[in-house]
């Protein structure tokens, strides 16, 4: 079977879909989080913290200086 791994850099978000429990600042949401929750636990996949200046996907969704580029290239296997 497939480990899906999940990694964000927003540890709120990643709090809310790991624990049941909800303030009422939150309620609003309540509802795709229950929803999104139930898929992660049913699928196995696995949340993850992981710093912002270590996201592999910048490399695709941001405007980065040449160096950070070729990093990012080179984790996400892009060879020019």
């Amino acid at each position: 079977k497939l480990k899906i791994i999940l990694e964000g850099d927003n540890m709120a978000a990643i709090h809310t879909l790991t624990n049941v429990v909800t303030s009422w600042r939150n309620m609003h949401y309540a509802k795709r989080a229950a929803w999104l929750r139930d898929e992660i636990t049913s699928s196995g996949a696995l949340l993850r913290h992981r710093r912002g200046t270590d996201q592999v996907s910048d490399g695709l969704t941001k405007v980065l200086p040449k160096e950070k580029l070729a990093v990012a290239r080179e984790r996400l296997g892009i060879l020019l």
